[in-house]
Protein backbone atom coordinates (compact mmCIF):
# COMPACT_ATOMS: atom_id res chain seq x y z
CA UNK A 1 0.00 0.00 0.00
CA UNK A 2 1.28 3.44 -0.90
CA UNK A 3 0.41 6.09 1.69
CA UNK A 4 -1.13 9.36 0.54
CA UNK A 5 0.48 11.36 3.36
CA UNK A 6 3.94 11.87 4.79
CA UNK A 7 5.24 13.50 7.94
CA UNK A 8 8.54 15.14 7.08
CA UNK A 9 10.80 15.93 10.01
CA UNK A 10 13.41 18.68 9.87
CA UNK A 11 15.54 20.59 12.34
CA UNK A 12 13.01 23.42 12.48
CA UNK A 13 9.68 21.65 12.26
CA UNK A 14 7.28 19.04 10.96
CA UNK A 15 5.53 19.17 7.61
CA UNK A 16 2.43 17.25 6.61
CA UNK A 17 2.62 16.35 2.94
CA UNK A 18 -0.09 15.02 0.64
CA UNK A 19 0.65 12.98 -2.46
CA UNK A 20 -0.10 14.98 -5.60
CA UNK A 21 0.05 14.20 -9.32
CA UNK A 22 3.68 15.32 -9.48
CA UNK A 23 5.21 14.53 -6.12
CA UNK A 24 4.13 15.95 -2.79
CA UNK A 25 2.39 19.14 -1.71
CA UNK A 26 2.74 20.63 1.74
CA UNK A 27 -0.56 21.06 3.52
CA UNK A 28 0.71 22.01 6.94
CA UNK A 29 3.77 23.03 8.95
CA UNK A 30 4.51 23.19 12.66
CA UNK A 31 7.66 24.96 13.84
CA UNK A 32 9.34 23.16 16.73
CA UNK A 33 9.94 26.39 18.65
CA UNK A 34 6.44 27.77 18.12
CA UNK A 35 4.47 28.64 21.27
CA UNK A 36 1.42 27.22 19.45
CA UNK A 37 3.13 23.95 18.43
CA UNK A 38 0.37 21.70 19.81
CA UNK A 39 -2.34 23.77 18.11
CA UNK A 40 -0.37 23.78 14.84
CA UNK A 41 -0.19 19.96 14.96
CA UNK A 42 -3.92 19.79 15.63
CA UNK A 43 -4.61 21.98 12.58
CA UNK A 44 -2.41 19.73 10.42
CA UNK A 45 -4.24 16.64 11.69
CA UNK A 46 -7.61 18.19 10.91
CA UNK A 47 -6.47 19.12 7.37
CA UNK A 48 -5.37 15.52 6.85
CA UNK A 49 -8.67 14.18 8.18
CA UNK A 50 -10.56 16.54 5.88
CA UNK A 51 -8.65 15.13 2.89
CA UNK A 52 -8.93 11.50 4.04
CA UNK A 53 -12.01 11.08 6.24
CA UNK A 54 -11.70 7.27 6.34
CA UNK A 55 -8.22 7.43 7.90
CA UNK A 56 -4.71 8.72 7.45
CA UNK A 57 -1.95 6.39 6.36
CA UNK A 58 1.40 8.16 6.49
CA UNK A 59 5.05 7.53 5.95
CA UNK A 60 7.74 9.17 8.02
CA UNK A 61 10.52 11.13 6.30
CA UNK A 62 13.65 11.48 8.44
CA UNK A 63 16.49 13.81 7.38
CA UNK A 64 19.47 11.78 6.11
CA UNK A 65 21.83 13.45 8.57
CA UNK A 66 19.70 12.10 11.43
CA UNK A 67 20.09 8.46 10.39
CA UNK A 68 23.04 6.81 12.07
CA UNK A 69 24.82 3.90 10.42
CA UNK A 70 27.25 1.47 11.99
CA UNK A 71 29.72 -0.88 10.36
CA UNK A 72 30.02 -4.21 12.12
CA UNK A 73 32.84 -6.55 11.26
CA UNK A 74 31.86 -10.17 10.97
CA UNK A 75 34.16 -13.13 11.35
Amino acid sequence: MTPDFALSLSHDGIDLLNRAQRGWRRIGHAKLDSPTFDADLAVMLQKGRDLAPVGLTTKLVIPPDQIKYAAIAST
